[in-house]
């Protein structure tokens, strides 16, 4: 599951991803996405990321959102304590856990791209040494 599908970036890794995998993404506006089965509906600041993840049961997501960083944090807390409650998920930073085929949960912030620094609770995937 990708959140923010409907953006650039997200949308690109749809287009690339949806071909071999069942891939769902999460669009805030847009109504040419209403229709489409694979994404829902999910505004940060309002919804509950609870109602996505209990329809989905994603084995993976990515996260593209954007918006109020507030919201964004509290939306990847919640996500990793669904991930943590369920089971469905394992979360990872950095190296792979239980090999290539297990479902993660990898957390980066795109204000750490480009020599940005990176928020408190944020963590670059696979870090340089």
């Amino acid at each position: 599951m990708i959140l923010g599908a409907s953006g650039f970036l997200g949308g690109a890794l749809y287009k690339e991803l949806y071909r071999y995998y069942d891939t769902f993404g999460t669009y805030h506006t847009g109504k040419i996405y209403s229709d489409n089965k694979h994404y829902l509906h999910f505004d940060v600041v309002q919804d509950d990321i609870y109602s996505v993840l209990n329809e989905i049961r994603p084995d993976i997501v990515i996260s593209t959102l954007r918006g109020d960083f507030d919201a964004q944090e509290e939306t990847h807390e919640n996500l990793m304590l669904y991930a943590a409650r369920t089971g469905n998920m394992t979360m990872r930073i950095g190296e792979p856990v239980g090999g290539a085929s297990s479902p993660s949960v990898d957390w980066t912030s795109a204000v750490g791209i480009g020599g940005a620094s990176t928020p408190a609770g944020y963590h670059r995937l696979n870090p340089k040494p």
